[in-house]
């Protein structure tokens, strides 16, 4: 064999020796991150939970409430007219709270990943509009969201909806007494 044919024989071999290398450790980290995807599973990192109530409302025809772990936030904003008309008294309010482990654990177990995205994004009701609308949105920690828009909750999301309402209905207890006259 050359000297050339030779030289050209060694460097085939240790790339042939370096691509079975790279293949290999491509193949373990393909592995691990096969092994970590199932090892974490889905978890929510945040819900918004947003009413709007029916007509005859007067100036805070909604509220917003925004849960994490940790924290929980109410806000209510005033219709365009009425912030115009007494911009003092009709602002934007807001209230947040701390959140316990224990009852984030509680809202996250009310809520199925795969039940929640089965659902259309708007449950259609037989309804005249003063009733009013909720959206539950959640956010997963793979970066998928999903929001539901109903007027009577479906199943999947009953006792979520009734537990939102209910810390809603709590925090605006902390909102000041005039807001609501």
């Amino acid at each position: 064999m050359s000297r050339h044919a030779a030289t050209l024989f060694i460097s085939l071999m240790i790339a042939t020796s370096h691509a079975e290398s790279a293949a290999t450790e491509q193949a373990t980290l393909s592995t691990k991150q096969t092994e970590n995807q199932h090892a974490s599973p889905v978890r929510v990192v945040s819900i918004r939970f947003d009413v709007a109530y029916g007509f005859g409302c007067e100036c805070y025809c909604g509220a917003e409430l925004q849960v994490r772990p940790g924290k929980a936030t109410l806000r209510k904003v005033p219709t365009r007219e009425c912030e115009q008309r007494d911009p003092r008294r009709y602002r934007v309010l807001r209230v947040d709270a701390d959140l316990s482990d224990k009852r984030w654990r509680e809202l996250e177990r009310f809520i199925n990943h795969d039940a929640l995205f089965g659902l259309p994004d708007t449950i259609p009701c037989g309804c005249t509009g003063d009733e009013g609308r909720k959206l539950i949105e959640v956010e997963f920690s793979d970066h998928t969201k999903k929001s539901v828009s109903y007027v009577g909750p479906p199943n999947e999301i009953t006792t979520l909806s009734e537990k939102l309402s209910t810390l809603e209905a709590k925090l605006e207890n902390e909102l000041p007494r005039w807001w609501g006259q």
